[in-house]
């Protein structure tokens, strides 16, 4: 009976061991622990542990799943940049509708719009959309990566409309990786594929069934944030969707590949300022992110080239950390403009001010 009584007591005593340690008790198969782990018995499994408060990072949106948010779907796909994991995420507003007609020639064969998102380092798709306060970690047990809160960025600008015809597609870059390989996104023709394979057998289904196809996008705004720049600029220059690529919005993401991006710019000029085929080619950067020696000098050659065909009236740069406008945004189709903000709070902040004349 003593023999009872003390393992009872001392089952009591342990049991309150975590907590009374300033820890918390934890499923190491599902949740990963940065901390320390401490002593402290928390239950009949060795699999729980008690780790130390504050540390832990359970694994919500490793391999996403149920875990998705409304109105967004996750595809792998042949014609995708990297293998491995899935390469489109598509979020579709809630007021979305195809065109049932044109609106100018220019969108005659076009039932909708796409804008589409590469992350940079370390991340994946189905976190950066997410706001910031649920981010999770893409690899089990790793780190919680960045969220941008692009879903709720995208959907308030598309509802400040009537009806979108705007699809926000997220492209997978490499998984989770300090990388900027632009891996088969630099192959010719894989963007245009990609498109034809994300809408045709994917995306026509969920919406109600019309045939789609990269034919049928009028329209392509392509973002890019932090490490995304060389897939950012193999879509545009190598992509197969030439004419149809209408703008590049670069979030402290100019830290190569300046020729390919220099070439968009110089190639459709004439188009800057046109209000039937707009073209638009913006850079906003941080003091701090690496980019801004490249912004300035790409900004004075492009100060050159529109002075050369009389367009300096399309062109806004500004290299004070003063504030930016948001008339300065949708007046002048070629910007560039150091922000009083650190590398994650640009796209977090910035991303619907850049949709609301494009959905």
């Amino acid at each position: 009976m003593h023999s009872f009584l003390l393992l009872c007591i001392l089952e009591v005593i342990l049991s309150t061991s975590c907590d009374s340690n300033r820890g918390t008790c934890i499923d190491t198969r599902t949740t990963s622990c940065t901390g320390l782990l401490k002593s402290g018995y928390c239950a009949g499994d060795s699999n729980i542990r008690c780790c130390e408060a504050g540390a832990v990072i359970p694994d919500r949106c490793n391999g996403a799943g149920p875990d998705l948010l409304p109105n967004t779907y996750l595809f792998t796909l042949q014609n995708q940049g990297f293998a491995g994991h899935p390469g489109a995420l598509v979020y579709v507003p809630t007021n979305f509708e195809l065109r049932s007609s044109a609106a100018n020639m220019q969108e005659q064969a076009g039932k909708l719009d796409v804008v589409v998102w590469v992350h940079g380092y370390n991340n994946c798709i189905d976190n950066v959309v997410r706001s910031p306060n649920l981010s999770c970690n893409c690899t089990a047990h790793e780190d919680v990566r960045v969220g941008y809160g692009l879903i709720e960025q995208f959907e308030s600008a598309a509802t400040q409309q009537e009806k979108s015809h705007s699809l926000l597609v997220v492209a997978e870059v490499a998984y989770d990786l300090a990388s900027d390989a632009p891996g088969r996104w630099a192959e010719g023709g894989l963007f245009r594929a990609y498109l034809d394979e994300l809408l045709s057998e994917h995306m026509a289904p969920i919406l109600g069934g019309a045939e789609l196809s990269s034919a049928n996008v009028s329209r392509i705004q392509i973002f890019s944030h932090s490490g995304g720049y060389f897939v950012i600029g193999n879509m545009a220059a190598v992509g197969g969707m030439a004419g149809i690529v209408r703008e590049l919005v670069l979030f402290d993401s100019l830290y190569a590949d300046m020729p390919q991006f220099d070439a968009f710019v110089t190639a459709n000029l004439a188009s800057f300022g046109n209000s039937d085929a707009q073209y638009r080619f913006s850079s906003v950067y941080t003091a701090s992110g690496g980019t801004a020696a490249n912004n300035v000098a790409m900004a004075a050659r492009a100060q050159g080239w529109t002075a050369a065909t009389d367009q300096s009236d399309v062109m806004y740069s500004d290299d004070t950390l003063g504030a930016l406008a948001d008339a300065t945004v949708q007046e002048f189709p070629l910007l560039f403009k150091l922000m009083d903000m650190t590398h994650d709070q640009i796209p977090q902040t910035q991303f619907a001010r850049w949709l609301e004349d494009t959905l």
